[in-house]
């Protein structure tokens, strides 16, 4: 994670999320830049100890944490992880001898004797991600732009909004509810938090995506049943169809969509093309939380 953190507070709102969340991902660098948007602070600055600050905070109460949900690293894993980069942004400042310790953390992690892809987010300031690309061009590979290869944010419509930002605000409610049980889990014993659900879909208990071949015109039968909450809430099913995610792109009849057994009839006209449904399972503790899965239908001729 590259952050400019120290100009607007977002950033170290966003890393307290982080940390409560910090036993979902294999956090490999927390890596400062150039703290502010450019001009914002009339400085060139990066300001490490505002990660070291809220890493530490989180390990006064990671042990609590622990005691809800497995996986959560020490406090010293997170400390080694965290990394200084350029106060300075810009072209201008990549190339020889600008390495920091930050770009030569993203090129060590990424050389590792690992198969799995590292994942990069960057909450502001790409300069040390520059860098690393262009310490490894240097050294070793290099780079082309294939065609059509510019991306931008997908839109989604939620009632009558369509906009980047709704492929976010869209889950809203589930993640605000998630992070308020998070909080509680800092302090609260087991038996006075609430903890999430887990949503069984057609008797698979992972969180993988479903998938299934089906022919156009013919009916999928899903299931939620076995799904269970460990603190022993009743839970409620929503099934829904999200077309913005599928190549299909249209709405679906599901039958009884609020059952916990559904099915639906894959549209003569979907041939060829991907249809995403989502099971939404939430509970009634409080907060209530919500967890999903998703199923993705490929229609065929």
């Amino acid at each position: 994670m590259l952050t400019d953190i120290g100009g607007d507070p977002d950033d170290q709102q966003s890393l307290a999320r982080l940390m409560l969340y910090a036993n979902e991902f294999e956090i490999e660098g927390l890596l400062t830049s150039a703290s502010g948007t450019p001009g914002e602070l009339k400085t060139r600055v990066v300001q490490t100890p505002l990660i070291r600050e809220i890493v530490e905070a989180y390990g006064q109460v990671r042990d609590n944490l622990a005691l809800h949900a497995d996986g959560y690293p020490t406090t010293q894993y997170l400390l080694d992880r965290v990394k200084t980069g350029n106060p300075n942004r810009g072209v201008g400042f990549i190339g020889a001898g600008h390495d920091t310790e930050a770009s030569r953390w993203i090129v060590a992690v990424v050389d590792r004797a690992d198969p799995r892809p590292v994942d990069i987010t960057i909450w502001g300031g790409q300069t040390d991600l520059a860098q690393a690309l262009w310490r490894v061009r240097e050294e070793r590979g290099r780079f082309s732009l294939a065609r059509d290869r510019l991306y931008r944010d997908a839109r989604d419509k939620v009632g009558d909004v369509t906009d980047a930002r709704a492929t976010v605000w869209r889950w809203r409610p589930a993640f605000q509810a998630d992070f308020q049980a998070r909080m509680d889990w800092c302090l609260k014993p087991v038996a006075q938090a609430n903890h999430p659900p887990t949503p069984v879909l057609n008797g698979d208990r992972t969180r993988n995506v479903l998938e299934y071949e089906i022919k156009a015109g013919e009916a999928l039968r899903l299931s939620a049943a076995g799904s269970f909450d460990p603190d022993g809430d009743r839970l409620s099913f929503r099934w829904f169809i999200y077309p913005e995610a599928g190549s299909y792109g249209h709405a679906v009849p599901i039958d009884n969509p609020i059952a916990a057994t559904v099915s639906l009839t894959v549209p003569a006209d979907a041939a060829d093309k991907t249809i995403h449904l989502v099971l939404e399972v939430t509970d009634n503790g409080a907060p209530p939380l919500t967890r999903y899965r998703r199923a993705v239908v490929h229609a065929r001729k």
